[in-house]
């Protein structure tokens, strides 16, 4: 595991075989916790030694990881990037995903990742050690990097392994006969890795908020990727561990301010519990909402994203698997099925030439 999750060399007797690195997955957590180790010494060097700014530490401690992993895991952040932003059909996805080259999402993406780990490890401040009660960006690092690694062997686990082609195919094909070698015992002991970690960092509390928060990303990932590629493959797995860690971050930022947001939540009930009794008018609560900032951002948040999941539900795409099978027939009457079904209703019989043009050359 060591050897495949960072760059530095392993004893020569270690075999580098797909077999081991399934069994090994339960120790995925606690190599993470090494390299977060690892990454956030130069964060600590650059603040209390160099005495630089909180931002150019993040970016020194940032870089620090890069090299250390290679960017392993940011390359399948990339990749799944292009596949899922490129693709139309589930096989385009997956050829996308298994090609080489950096396309313009995976670069989109990166600069994404890299621009809010970077503040939000400049954001938690300096390191501050103490056990249970730890803050700052070193703890912050180490957390990160533990627990989104926890990820990997929860999806092996419950989501189907997708025979991935590519110039890796060899080695990653083996993963799909050698999933069961991710067995629940395992998935308990990198569980129980992370938890402990977490406590002795953050206490009880805040580690079962860590670990609840993990859990939340695994079914989401879990769920998108049956959706779209009909299981997990390698490139996914590295998105999901990006993309955690900065879903940690970011828990760790909001429990610093843990008091202010359950103040405004409480605040927010209760006036629409007033609202609901009659005790509030609705002149009064708007007149409420748009003196608050907060909560006129959070109002405009949810009418937009209730407008969104409205007209994608009624004018979007029809999903994967539908457009997966009228690709594949290539007929233009399953088209006008899969849109009627899906999309626009009867009413509308005749797609865009440029997506009917689109499939058929597919």
């Amino acid at each position: 595991v060591w050897t495949f999750v960072t760059r530095l060399p392993g004893p020569t007797w270690v075999d580098h075989h797909p077999g081991y690195l399934m069994r090994g997955m339960a120790y995925f957590p606690l190599s993470g916790c090494l390299i977060g180790t690892f990454v956030c010494v130069f964060f600590d060097l650059a603040v209390y030694t160099m005495t630089l700014p909180l931002t150019i530490a993040s970016v020194i401690s940032e870089a620090a990881s890069l090299w250390i992993t290679g960017a392993f895991h940011e390359d399948g952040l990339a990749d799944s990037a292009d596949g899922i932003g490129g693709g139309w059909t589930r096989d385009q996805i997956l050829k996308i995903m298994t090609d080489t080259r950096l396309g313009t999402y995976g670069c989109a993406i990166l600069l994404l990742y890299i621009i809010a780990k970077v503040e939000l490890i400049q954001h938690s401040g300096e390191s501050i050690w103490a056990l249970g009660e730890c803050s700052g960006a070193g703890p912050a690092i180490i957390i990160s990097h533990t627990l989104s690694r926890l990820t990997a062997p929860m999806l092996v686990k419950t989501r189907d392994y997708v025979d991935e082609a590519g110039p890796k195919y060899k080695f990653y094909s083996f993963f799909v006969e050698a999933k069961h070698l991710v067995t629940w015992h395992r998935v308990i002991f990198a569980t129980a890795t992370s938890f402990a970690v977490a406590v002795l960092a953050y206490g009880v509390t805040n580690a079962l908020i860590l670990i609840g928060g993990v859990i939340s990303a695994v079914a989401f990932s879990g769920r998108y990727a049956e959706y779209l590629l009909g299981g997990v493959m390698g490139d996914y797995l590295g998105a999901t561990i990006c993309v955690t860690e900065v879903y940690l971050l970011t828990i760790l930022t909001l429990l610093t301010q843990l008091e202010n947001h359950k103040e405004f939540f409480l605040d927010l009930v209760a006036q629409f519990t007033q609202f609901q009794n009659g005790s509030l008018t609705y002149h009064a609560l708007i007149d409420e909402i748009h003196s608050d900032d907060k909560k006129a951002a959070l109002f405009r948040f949810a009418a937009v994203g209730v407008f969104t999941t409205i007209w994608c539900s009624c004018v979007g795409h029809p999903p994967v698997f539908v457009r997966e099978s009228v690709a594949a027939n290539e007929e233009t009457s399953e088209i006008r099925i899969a849109l009627a079904n899906n999309t626009i209703g009867e009413q509308n019989e005749n797609p865009p030439s440029t997506l009917d043009g689109t499939l058929s050359n597919e």
